[in-house]
């Protein structure tokens, strides 16, 4: 009986599975608490370099990746171009502390669904990744 309820309720309230991806701890403590206060998103794991990301995606099956666009041993743009390949289903939402018009074009062509600032993500994840899930 308990087991139906469970499979019921997931089927009633399916969550978004997201990866956070960056080097710097803060940014993803920062990003998960913010994503934490959504009923609707579940953080299932979070990596610190695209190398990381590439082999979390494949274990954890996240609907949303969120990535870091400058990260060491492998950064966003080429993590985010695997991922699609491997992936295509898989959405990205890239973040840089700069974005410029080649940033943005580089991620899309990667393809990122869209590129944040850093400095904005606090205030536009939500709405960014309901509206990549539409």
């Amino acid at each position: 009986m308990k087991a139906r309820r469970i499979i019921r309720d997931i089927v009633a309230n399916p969550s978004i599975r997201v990866l956070l991806v960056d080097d710097h701890f803060l940014m993803r403590q920062e990003l998960r608490e913010l994503l934490k206060s959504y009923a609707d998103i579940t953080v299932v794991a979070e990596a610190g370099n695209g190398l990381e990301a590439v082999d979390s995606v494949q274990v954890w099956e996240p609907d949303i990746v969120v990535i870091d666009v400058n990260m060491p041993i492998m950064d966003g743009l080429e993590a985010t171009s695997i991922i699609k390949r491997q992936y295509p289903a898989t959405i990205i939402i890239g973040l840089s502390l700069e974005v410029c018009p080649e940033m943005q074009t580089a991620m899309m062509k990667a393809g990122a669904f869209n590129l944040l600032s850093k400095e904005s993500a606090c205030r536009e994840l939500y709405a960014e990744i309901m509206k990549a899930m539409l």
